[in-house]
This record gives structure tokens, sequence and C-alpha cells, in this order.
């Protein structure tokens, strides 16, 4: 338990110091700090304080590595559900949006749904939600993200990148897999959060990546 405690207080510095860097470096954090000890206190939704809704997002990471669907539903919006993106620009028009009693019993369902099109929109993107978690969500392993973005978006193709404009009201945090030295092949996770009742709740999962 000592150990655990260690790297999670580790885990609070670095994050504390990439708040003041604008950048987190998310592969000097132990594999252990995507959990924590404790359940945080997601009291506070001030801007001003990006810790809670970086905890709620290290939590929310590790419950779709894992494919904890009951955890992870346990994070998606009570009101509005969780509107997942494929290729970057959010579009309501073809998005779709689940509730967290739909997350939650999403292992063992063999629905299949039309979440859009593919990056030359040609292709008819048609998966099951595990399907599409493995496709558009869990495409990386975002767990070792090089960099976390708290409201910044690093990089972009020719894809529109409207997650601020989409979700005026809300956060959210990046997860950024640069790839090689192509820089076509970067990968991104953007998980958005809206405050309701004084927490953090998921209410939006962006992929996006190198589009031409």
């Amino acid at each position: 338990m000592k150990t655990k405690g260690a790297s999670i207080a580790a885990a609070v510095l670095i994050l504390l110091a990439g708040l003041l860097s604008g950048v987190l470096l998310a592969q000097l954090l132990p594999s252990d700090a995507l959990t924590w000890s404790e359940p945080p206190s997601l009291s506070s939704c001030a801007e001003a304080d990006s810790l809670p809704l970086l905890r709620r997002a290290l939590d929310t990471l590790a419950a779709i590595r894992s494919r904890d669907y009951a955890a992870l539903s346990s994070y998606v919006d009570p009101e509005q559900g969780v509107t997942f993106t494929p290729m970057s620009t959010v579009d309501p028009a073809s998005n779709l949006t689940f509730a967290a009693g739909e997350i939650a019993g999403a292992a063992s369902s063999d629905q299949t749904y039309i979440w859009g099109t593919t990056a030359d929109a040609a292709t008819p993107i048609s998966l099951t939600i595990d399907g599409y978690f493995d496709a558009y969500v869990w495409d990386a392993d975002y767990s070792a993200a090089s960099q976390i973005n708290v409201d910044t978006v690093l990089s972009s193709g020719n894809a529109l990148e409207n997650v601020q404009e989409a979700y005026p009201d809300c956060r959210f945090v990046e997860f950024y897999c640069p790839g090689s030295e192509a820089a076509t092949d970067w990968r991104a996770l953007k998980l958005v959060f809206r405050c309701t009742d004084g927490s953090w709740y998921l209410t939006g999962v962006i992929h996006s990546a190198w589009t031409a």
C-alpha cells in the first residue's frame, strides 16, 4: 500500500506540473497511476482547478482500457449520455449517443449500429459497441500517450476539429500518440466532460487521426 500511495502521490505532482506547462508527459506516469486508491473528490468544476477533471479522465481511460463497461457507465453523463465521434468532426446528425445503461451492457450486445462513414466517406461504419471501441476508441494504447492536453487540440488533419464549438459548456482531455516521424500516423482520443451537480461526467468520446 505504501508503494501504491507513493506512485499516486508522484502522479499527482506530475499532473500539476503538466498543468503549468500545458502538456503532460504521460510516459512518466507509472501504470497504476491510471487508477486511484480512493475515489477522488470531484466536487470542484472550477475552470481554475483541473485536477478533478484529470482524475476523472484517467479513471475513464482505465475503464476503457480494461473494457470495464460497468465502470465506464458510471462516468457517463446521466442526463445527456455519451456521444461517439469516429473521425474528429463532431456531427450531431450522424454521431451516435448512448445512455449509461446501454454502455453498461455493451460487452454482451451483438447489435450493430451505423456510426458514420470512414475517412473517405465511402463506407458506412457498421459495428457493435464493442467493435467500435476496437476500431475507433482503443485503436492505440492511449494509456501510454506521450502527451495529455487539457482543453487543447495538439494536431489535426483536413478534418475539422470542432470539439470546443460542439461542446461549448464542457471541458476535454486529449490523450495524444504522435506515431512515427512521418507525422501522419498520429492518434488522439478526446474525452469530453460536462459538469453535472458538481461532478464531471463523460459526454463525448472523439477519435482523431490524420486525414488527407
